[in-house]
């Protein structure tokens, strides 16, 4: 497996997470900066695309090498690396809901 870093994808993934969430927060309302600064900053949305597609380059980058790439141990670590904090938020969700609503 390759150990490659890419530092400046890195920061630039970080920047798409940011407009990703001024996108959804947008602090410049229309009203009080004008409808220019509102919907510059509510083409954002453009940091999804940008953050998968560096996302998908830089997973592929690291995991990819036809000698050595074995998929069954790739989804395994995928797995156990994504599938803890997804079952601990399900499971609140439901636990929440269930009181609370």
């Amino acid at each position: 497996m390759r150990q490659v870093n890419f530092p400046a994808l890195t920061g630039i993934r970080i920047l798409a997470a940011y407009m990703v969430y001024i996108h959804h927060f947008n602090p410049f309302q229309a009203e009080v900066f004008g409808v220019g600064m509102h919907y510059f900053f509510d083409g954002f949305h453009i940091g999804v695309t940008l953050f998968f597609v560096l996302s998908g380059f830089l997973i592929t980058h690291r995991y990819f090498d036809s000698r050595d790439f074995d998929l069954k141990s790739y989804l395994q670590k995928r797995l156990a690396r994504i599938y803890p904090m997804y079952f601990i938020l399900t499971s609140l969700t439901f636990f929440l809901g269930y009181f609370f609503l």
